[in-house]
């Protein structure tokens, strides 16, 4: 997505936790940290693949209060947090923003959705690997989260 170099360039040296570098055969990647903590990875592809589409859900947002930094993200790509929760860009819903009230850390992140085959034997394995179940505000288990 094309975005003003100067914009670019000031959310690179204020949040750029590591400078932009190149992956061989993917493209050129950077990683933000956002106001509220989450990582985020910016990249621009060199490749043709189309991205992948059976693999993974809507991306989650998630935050201890459901807050989100609106002004970065509207900057950065344009992205809007609405009423529903959800995060748009126009009028497609990008990612969820969600709550938790795990005892997990303070700062905000970016949770993937990957699609599962059998929840009872990926929420087995989550004990043997010291992962996390996080839950939403509403108590209902959302998360797995590798520690």
């Amino acid at each position: 997505m094309w975005m003003p170099p100067s914009i670019w360039l000031a959310a690179m040296v204020e949040h750029c936790v590591k400078r932009p570098f190149d992956v061989p055969g993917v493209g050129r990647n950077a990683l933000l940290r956002d106001p509220a903590g989450a990582l985020v990875g910016v990249s621009s592809s060199c490749h043709g693949f189309p991205p992948p589409t059976a693999q993974f859900g809507v991306e989650r947002y998630v935050t201890q209060d459901g807050t989100f930094p609106d002004t970065f993200y509207n900057a950065l790509f344009d992205w809007t947090k609405k009423q529903d929760g959800d995060i748009y860009r126009a009028n497609t819903c990008i990612a969820a923003c969600a709550s938790h009230t795990s005892s997990a850390p303070k700062l905000a992140r970016w949770v993937p959705s990957l699609r599962i085959h059998h929840l009872a034997t990926d929420l087995k394995q989550m004990d043997t690997t010291g992962s996390t179940l996080m839950r939403d505000a509403t108590g209902a288990a959302v998360y797995l989260v590798k520690a």
